[in-house]
């Protein structure tokens, strides 16, 4: 009978110490089949099925799906933004994962700085406009990262289960893939908007927790953000006009 992780639910080797996929021990963690089965089902609803159905889809019309071999960075970002909940727990179980994490921040960061930019081209031609961009998009991971070390020093007290810095940040990286949507002009912006529902199921994936404390953690971290945000926006902007005097 086949055996699966019970973090991935990858197909394992029962002989062997960890899962290949995800890395997690698999001291008496392998699970039967039907029981793997029975725990990947439960708790996802047919919305979460549906939207992870589409990317299949695109993962498979795109050709990045191969039996056997590990999700690479591309397919990983694209079911992310698919509500793969596989993806969110691999992620935050491979500790090897963090180069690829921060990629996959830094990809949606970099299509919001450009979509911004063409969106304001007409007076951003000049080096100190695109700089100040930079700055702006410099902030914003600045105010992620501080997010997620504030939902990882309270989620014992949230949603009960003491997560690391690590774990919620290489999860939630990929629950920022609709970020990448930004890069349209106009409605970008309103689209990149899905990484909200991506993180919160991120989130409630990573925990093994349910919808309401997740989103209590996740609001908790958007709550930090927009200070540190607050905070930093003034100083880093106006230290920047300053010099660009």
């Amino acid at each position: 009978m086949a055996n699966f992780c019970s973090t991935c639910g990858s197909a394992i080797d029962p002989t062997e110490q960890k899962c290949k996929t995800c890395g997690a021990p698999l001291d008496g963690s392998a699970q039967p089949a039907a029981a793997a089965a029975a725990a990947s089902s439960s708790g996802t609803s047919s919305f979460e099925a549906t939207v992870s159905g589409y990317g299949d889809r695109v993962v498979g019309s795109l050709g990045l799906s191969h039996a056997g071999a590990p999700m690479g960075l591309l397919e990983m970002m694209i079911r992310g933004a698919f509500l793969d909940k596989a993806v969110y727990r691999r992620a935050a179980a491979d500790a090897n994962g963090n180069t690829n994490a921060i990629i996959a921040v830094i990809i949606p960061a970099l299509a919001g700085l450009v979509g911004s930019w063409l969106l304001t081209s007409h007076y951003l031609f000049l080096a100190r406009g695109l700089t100040l961009l930079a700055v702006s998009a410099v902030i914003g991971l600045v105010a992620l990262v501080a997010s997620i070390w504030l939902m990882a020093a309270l989620s014992q007290a949230v949603v009960k289960r003491k997560l690391d810095f690590g774990q919620l940040f290489r999860g939630l990286a990929y629950a920022q893939s609709p970020g990448v949507l930004a890069i349209i002009p106009i409605v970008g912006p309103l689209l990149s908007l899905w990484r909200i529902v991506t993180s919160l199921f991120a989130v409630r994936d990573i925990s093994g927790s349910d919808l309401v404390k997740s989103a209590v953690l996740l609001v908790i971290g958007l709550i930090g953000s927009i200070a540190i945000g607050a905070i930093l926006s003034p100083l880093l902007i106006g230290a920047f006009a300053l010099r660009a005097f």
